[in-house]
């Protein structure tokens, strides 16, 4: 015990086929919303699509990295940078596209022309779309251009990018793969918690208790329940090709919910311990100290 899970840096030839839908399919949400920012003149709306479209991108890298069984951060990364430039490039062409329209919502013909032409892109197009403006914030105000417009460009394209980042990130550093196996581990949590670790000291002392494989300190942490606002649950990663698996990847995350104003609930979660290889029978020894406990309380209650 004590080793944790690390990248091998390997990738799978499917990686290479699985890149070219995830480029096509972002390509396409670009085209569709340059095409929503330009109509809906709601801002709040605006931002909810510049959300979900960093969403998107960061789905699409997640998914190429899952499917195409990339173990590599360089890979990763490069994945997410080159999806993010597709929609940037395809959004700034698509935007111009629209702008410059004749009669449809979008010019098919500019659509084309604009992405093979970056000169007349950038050193037409853009240069008269920052020069002039094609909106304004509100009927009795100016059109926005110059700075102030390439501005928000800068700030929408961040937020793109941050959005795209985090959700991204889950697919390669959290889960991990078997090579032994050529898949990614099936996750299991279990069904039962201690109480949440507030301080620095405890989440020391759990960190060293399952790092040096010590048993006697779950016995001294009371079970409590999963409904209650603030737990720690142990969950874990396992060869999915093994029915009984030899060795597993087991994490501890303190769990804490809150509410809203409006009532609703807001889960996070913080590793303590993140996929530290153990194995498996230390998991079922934790089962077994679980079961006694539960004996012991339910004879303690009938006495």
């Amino acid at each position: 015990m004590g080793t944790y899970y690390r990248l091998s840096g390997k990738i799978s030839p499917l990686y290479f086929a699985v890149i070219i839908p995830a480029v096509i399919a972002v390509a396409a949400v670009s085209v569709i919303y340059s095409i929503a920012i330009y109509y809906v003149p709601f801002y709040y709306l605006n931002f909810l699509g510049t959300l979900g479209v960093g969403w998107f991108v960061g789905k699409s890298a997640a998914l190429t990295t899952k499917i195409g069984k990339s173990r590599n951060a360089v890979f990763w990364a490069l994945t997410l940078i080159l999806l993010f430039a597709v929609f940037t490039y395809v959004h700034l062409a698509a935007y111009a596209a629209v702008v410059f329209r004749e009669t449809a919502v979008i010019d098919p013909f500019l659509l084309v022309y604009f992405p093979l032409s970056p000169d007349v892109l950038f050193g037409f197009a853009y240069f008269e779309i920052v020069s002039q403006g094609v909106w304004a914030i509100s009927s009795n105000s100016d059109t926005m251009h110059g700075l102030p417009l390439i501005a928000i460009w800068v700030v929408e394209h961040c937020i793109v990018a941050f959005t795209a980042f985090k959700t991204a990130y889950a697919s390669l550093f959290v889960r991990p793969f078997f090579e032994e196996a050529g898949k990614w581990g099936v996750k299991t949590v279990l069904n039962y918690a201690w109480d949440y670790l507030a301080e620095d000291s405890q989440r020391n002392s759990a960190r060293m208790a399952l790092e040096s494989g010590n048993i006697n300190y779950f016995s001294q942490l009371p079970i409590v329940s999963t409904n209650q606002p603030s737990y720690c649950v142990l969950s874990y990663y396992a060869n999915p090709n093994q029915e009984i698996p030899e060795k597993v990847y087991l994490s501890l995350q303190n769990v804490l919910i809150t509410e809203t104003r409006k009532g609703r609930k807001n889960t996070k979660e913080t590793f303590v311990v993140k996929n530290l290889e153990t194995p498996y029978s230390f998991v079922l020894q934790i089962e077994e100290l679980r079961r006694n406990n539960q004996s012991a309380e339910i004879a303690d209650e009938t006495n």
